[in-house]
């Protein structure tokens, strides 16, 4: 058996951590959902991984459960004010969305199914074929963490590591497989 949090670091992670989605607890999922609804990223209702695009919090609830094992991982920086430096900061976020892929194709391989979760929408396309067609790459989209109903802090807690702290950024995705 491959040990997933060893491949983690493999890609770039700073930390990683094993866990039983099964255990995963979805009661902020509601406060969660509303956080989106409330469209302060300007994203909701406009692509596959978002909400509404991603299903109902059940929906949601009912992917995640259907996994038996994932592994958990962080990636810290040293910080970057979106708002001062946009360039800087969507370079580290495609940097961590390329280790995201990298860890989902490296499970994918040894495991088969296995299903991803990352951090804020999709930017794999231009033009997102939302609502109106299929996702053109469901294989490579990272539908957001928090709009599946998942408490990202609460969650990372559990490994026991550290946070980023105020001079730095902290990004989170999570890899689960073995379905049940």
């Amino acid at each position: 058996m491959k040990d997933y949090v060893k491949s983690a670091y493999d890609c770039g992670f700073t930390k990683a951590f094993a866990l039983n989605p099964q255990e995963i607890s979805f009661e902020e999922a509601k406060v969660l959902r509303q956080g989106c609804e409330a469209n302060d990223c300007g994203k909701y209702g406009t692509n596959w991984c978002c909400p509404p695009g991603i299903g109902t919090e059940e929906e949601v609830e009912a992917r995640v459960k259907q996994w038996k094992k994932g592994v958990m991982v962080q990636f810290i920086t040293e910080g970057v004010d979106p708002s001062m430096h946009p360039d800087v900061f969507k370079e580290v976020a495609s940097s961590f969305s390329a280790m995201t892929q990298c860890f989902y194709d490296m499970v994918k391989e040894s495991e088969g199914q296995c299903y991803m979760l990352g951090r804020g929408s999709c930017t794999l396309c231009k033009e997102c074929t939302y609502p109106d067609a299929p996702c053109r790459y469901p294989e490579k989209i990272a539908p957001c963490l928090s709009s599946h109903g998942i408490n990202v802090y609460k969650l990372w807690d559990l490994s026991g590591s550290r946070r980023g702290n105020l001079n730095e950024l902290d990004f989170y995705a999570m890899v689960m497989y073995d379905k049940i």
